[in-house]
């Protein structure tokens, strides 16, 4: 009877070898955000995702191997991503959710379907961290704050809400308004009364768009400026954005397709961006890779070929 006993546990344990032996894609390789060096709190690397660069084109597995793969190259960093929701279309800002209780939004176009739910389900079974962001245009900015997290602030990988400055009031300025003081306080307020350890981010590439004097600890200053003429140039310019928020935290967006002709040329054009940025910006906490050409830095695994 001992004899049959260890012949099965002989054959179980050869086969969890061989089981384990077998050769996995990234869709089983990155189930979990890497775990060495130890990383620091609140300091982000991977991509920007939206619906009309590259978003829904692939499975959340995609998203999590991309994080994964970017924050690797940065020590400390943990992977995570800026998550765009709500788009500019017009006067209005698009939700791609139904309406949450039939009530009237001025400014807000709903969708008939949630497309959103599923990866941030899949972010939080990995750890991802995830900026929520929006493109208000007219709409009122604490209702969209309120609609956005209501529907989603039960994610454990949301960290906070994020706010592209180029599309508010986009239909007055091709760059956007100026935030004011009162703006960001407020905004940050509406925030934290859904989670006090949510932040706000504001996006843009002149730092005249960002609020004159307000600061807090909890408002990330992000930069998206593209069409440089060289590295060396892009990282002058979002130093001199480092150096303008030398007291607050600050984050980069980079890998557009105006800069393709010089970091095409780079041996590993997310790394090597980055890596220079973090030289010479010490208070930086967020690198992204824009999802206009992410495929071209990170491949999507081919589907298999039926036979």
């Amino acid at each position: 009877m001992m004899r049959n006993l260890a012949i099965v546990l002989l054959l179980s344990l050869i086969a969890a070898l061989v089981v384990g032996d077998v050769g996995c894609s990234y869709e089983e390789e990155d189930t979990a955000p890497t775990s060495a060096p130890t990383p620091t709190p609140g300091k982000y690397a991977g991509w920007r995702s939206s619906y009309y660069g590259y978003q829904y084109e692939e499975e959340p597995s995609y998203w999590v191997h991309v994080a994964n793969q970017m924050s690797s190259k940065f020590s400390g960093f943990v992977p995570g991503g800026i998550w765009i929701l709500g788009v500019s279309q017009g006067t209005d800002c698009y939700l791609p959710f139904p309406n949450p209780d039939g009530n009237s939004y001025p400014g807000v176009i709903f969708d008939s379907e949630d497309k959103s739910e599923e990866y941030l389900d899949a972010f939080d079974s990995v750890g991802l961290r995830v900026w929520l962001q929006v493109e208000p245009a007219n709409a009122n900015v604490e209702q969209l704050i309120d609609l956005v997290l209501n529907k989603y602030k039960h994610h454990p990988s949301v960290i906070g809400f994020g706010i592209d400055v180029e599309w508010l009031y986009s239909t007055d300025s091709q760059q956007g308004r100026p935030v004011t003081n009162n703006e960001a306080q407020s905004w940050l307020n509406k925030i934290e009364s859904h989670n006090l350890n949510y932040k706000l981010f504001l996006k843009h590439w002149e730092e005249n768009m960002m609020p004159p004097t307000y600061r807090h600890e909890d408002i990330v200053f992000i930069n998206d400026d593209q069409d440089a003429s060289n590295l060396d140039d892009l990282v002058s310019e979002f130093e001199t954005w480092g150096n303008y928020f030398s007291e607050s935290e600050v984050g980069f967006q980079y890998g557009y397709e105006a800069d393709r002709d010089w970091w095409n040329d780079l041996s590993d054009p997310s790394g090597d961006i980055g890596n220079e940025i973090l030289t010479k910006i010490p208070n930086t906490t967020g690198l992204y890779w824009v999802d206009f050409t992410i495929t071209d830095i990170f491949p999507p695994t081919p589907a298999p070929t039926q036979t």
